[in-house]
């Protein structure tokens, strides 16, 4: 997921100097992509502990209710119990109370508890939540942030008639339950002391662990509440009231980080359910931090935080239940590979894959263990792309078949598994057409499932030009990917190569790589013919060149109304209006690619030595244009960046071995010249002044530099 919204903000924040290409990338592949997934809904965890880590109140209700229908039957349906405990209000509470008492027996509702609590005439349970109702109504009165508390006001009135009634209960069947209702009563009326006494009176009456910490609870709030800070904070963590618990510590003025919290779980229990729920928050807090901070300060947190989890997950094994072992090894997995580790993290989770767990929990298991086969694959072979083949297949279905966060998650992992482990070693390995083929498919499998990739990758612009406005759509997207990245640095041998291979693939994976790809052969046309022209391979670059569409040309952001002219006499810094204009739709490097090809065999053919001369400099103009203001006839950006693993020399020695050869050809080509005008005016063409004067004095040239020249500045630049 991340990566499409990157790539929406790289579209976005485009500028008309940077043609187009990648920006700078201070990160890496493997950084950039959330991996760790063991619990939550869709397995994506949870996003604030301090907000989402109280007690699962579901599960809460769930215990509550099992124990109602301990009570009454366990024939009933939990969902029918949690209908009348938690949603019914209080005039249907006395209305089935009315029914029963006014000897009408049957219930003519369809919820099964109702219906079983009159016909076995339990006024005593219904009575009993007439009277919690009652407590709950009262006490949300007090929540309202218009309630000013004052001694002897109406709420605490009715609260203390509550707690009258509560007490006056005799019964062993519901004592527990009225119990906790008159702590609660206590609690709102601020008398802690009470509390702790009626708690130490009766806390032996609780039959069910639901309702004892339900008590315990407000027990910990009243040792708060009376300066026991310490005990409170060890029932609050007891119950699982962690809200409650680093309430206690912001009070104390104590700092506290989610690491803390969960030493704190796992020393009280191993298995507690919400331990997972934060590692993972942990762990997802530094996967995005990952791609933006490499400083030191940084890494020694991160690090000292990953040996952490590293060593209780590794203690945990031995420890606990059979429930949780595979997410264990998952967890221990994971941060020996962010320790640098990677040998021993296939270890576990090879380990981790043994283990019985819910299947959203496999499938993240057997993503890591792809990952990790790949990236300690010695090198990329046959017996790599066999089993690389195969699982793709399976996370292909996954990214297929998903929805919302699970469809962005299996991209995710794909595209790192892809980017950061494989592509590496089909490059090191010598395999770089498999490289590009992965790369494509990486970068397009989404696009290619979303819907209408050209429209998805196309931006408005508006450029004003000499004072005139130009509106057009233009795709921004294709010369920013991995697979761009890539295409520009690798070499144009394997990128003719590839489009063999699209054309007629060879195998299986050939033909899985294409279908899900980017397959437009415009495109690599394109960015073939411009590699070719920066190798100064011109009479191929016309032959691809001239195979792209029109239309194809008009849509993307290589494409302007107007260009510069490359064979102008003008100097860099005096370009401003220099421009020609395209013909509509069709490539300025097509005709820039003609004309040199055309001067090539001028060139060869002149025999007037001096035709010959002014042939070359035209010729190292060009070459010299095309790496200067005229950029975009042999790249797709304006300089070069380094930040990224696949960086070669490949554009730099491109475009030096032009600057080299433009050089030797002006210097030759002045040397030619047997025509003492046709040379001086070569020269002054060069702008270079002062050579005229001092070599050819007596041309009509040096008279005309001698007449306008008025500063030494203007004889220099030979």
């Amino acid at each position: 997921m991340k990566q499409i919204l990157l790539t929406l903000l790289l579209i976005f924040s485009y500028q008309y100097a940077l043609g187009c290409g990648p920006s700078d990338r201070l990160y890496i592949p493997e950084q950039y992509y959330y991996t760790f997934r063991v619990c939550g809904d869709n397995m994506e965890g949870i996003k604030l502990p301090q907000l989402d880590l109280k007690q699962d109140a579901r599960k809460q209700m769930e215990e509550n209710c099992l124990y109602w229908a301990k009570q009454t039957s366990m024939e009933i349906p939990v969902s029918d119990i949690k209908a009348v405990v938690y949603q019914w209000d209080y005039e249907q509470l006395e209305q089935l109370y009315t029914n029963i008492t006014e000897g009408n027996p049957h219930y003519s509702g369809d919820n099964a508890f109702a219906d079983w609590l009159t016909r076995h005439h339990d006024l005593e349970a219904i009575s009993y939540l007439l009277l919690a109702k009652r407590c709950e109504m009262i006490r949300s009165q007090q929540v309202s942030e218009w309630y000013y508390p004052v001694d002897g006001d109406d709420e605490c009135s009715m609260l203390m008639e509550v707690m009258i009634q509560a007490k006056a209960y005799g019964s062993r069947r519901f004592l527990d339950r009225y119990t906790l209702q008159m702590i609660r009563c206590l609690i709102s009326m601020r008398q802690y002391d009470e509390c702790l006494n009626l708690w130490i009176e009766r806390n032996q009456y609780f039959q069910e662990k639901v309702i004892r910490n339900m008590a315990k609870g407000y027990v910990a709030g009243a040792l708060f509440h009376l300066g026991e800070v310490e005990k409170a904070k060890e029932i609050f963590i007891e119950v699982g009231d962690i809200c409650s618990y680093l309430f206690c510590l912001q009070k104390d003025g104590q700092l506290y980080d989610n690491l803390d919290l969960l030493l704190l779980l796992y020393e009280k229990d191993i298995n507690d359910e919400r331990i997972f729920p934060i590692i993972q928050n942990i762990i997802h807090g530094f996967e995005a931090l990952d791609n933006r901070f490499t400083n030191d300060d940084y890494n020694i947190r991160r690090n000292k935080c990953f040996r952490a989890l590293n060593k209780l997950s590794v203690e945990a094994i031995s420890r606990t239940s059979p429930k949780y072992l595979a997410a264990w090894h998952y967890t221990a997995a994971y941060t020996y590979d962010k320790l640098n580790n990677s040998q021993k993290a296939l270890n576990f989770i090879n380990q981790a894959s043994k283990y019985k767990a819910e299947q959203d929990l496999k499938d993240a298991i057997r993503v890591f263990h792809l990952y990790l086969t790949a990236k300690n694959a010695p090198q990329y072979d046959s017996k790599l792309e066999n089993y690389l083949y195969g699982e793709l297949l399976w996370l292909d279905d996954k990214i297929a078949f998903s929805n919302d966060f699970d469809l962005y998650y299996w991209n995710d992992m794909m595209c790192k598994i892809v980017i950061s482990q494989v592509v590496p070693k089909c490059i090191s390995s010598g395999y770089k057409v498999r490289a590009l083929q992965f790369l494509n498919y990486a970068d397009y499998r989404l696009l290619k499932m979303l819907g209408d990739e050209e429209d998805s990758k196309k931006v408005k612009v508006r450029r004003t030009i000499n004072e005139q406005s130009y509106h057009y759509e233009y795709n921004a997207y294709d010369y920013r990917t991995n697979f761009f990245i890539n295409l520009d640095s690798i070499g144009v041998k394997y990128i003719k190569r590839l489009v063999y291979r699209m054309k007629k693939p060879l195998c299986p994976l050939d033909c899985f790589l294409y279908k899900y790809s980017y397959n437009d052969m415009n495109y690599l046309y394109e960015i073939i013919g411009t590699q070719l022209i920066a190798s100064m391979r011109y009479k191929e670059a016309i032959q691809y060149l001239a195979l792209v569409s029109d239309d194809f040309i008009k849509s993307r952001n290589i494409y302007a109304p107007f260009e510069y002219d490359a064979f102008s006499n003008l100097e860099y810094n005096t370009v401003g209006n220099n421009r020609i204009r395209n013909q509509p739709g069709k490539s300025y490097k097509l005709d820039f690619a003609r004309k040199m090809y055309a001067l090539e065999q001028s060139i060869k053919n002149a025999r007037n030595l001096n035709d010959k001369a002014e042939f070359m400099l035209e010729y190292a103009r060009g070459l010299q244009n095309s790496i200067g203001h005229c950029w975009k006839l042999t790249s797709y950006y304006e300089g070069c960046w380094i930040f990224y693993p696949f960086y070669s020399r490949y554009q730099i020695n491109l475009h030096d071995n032009i600057f080299k050869y433009s050089e030797m050809i002006k210097k030759k080509a002045f040397l030619l010249f047997t025509d003492t005008e046709r040379a001086a005016c070569a020269l002054y063409k060069w702008n270079m002044c002062e050579a005229v004067v001092a070599r050819y004095p007596n041309t009509k040239m040096a008279e005309y530099v001698r007449g306008h020249c008025d500063e030494l500045a203007d004889y220099k630049g030979s």
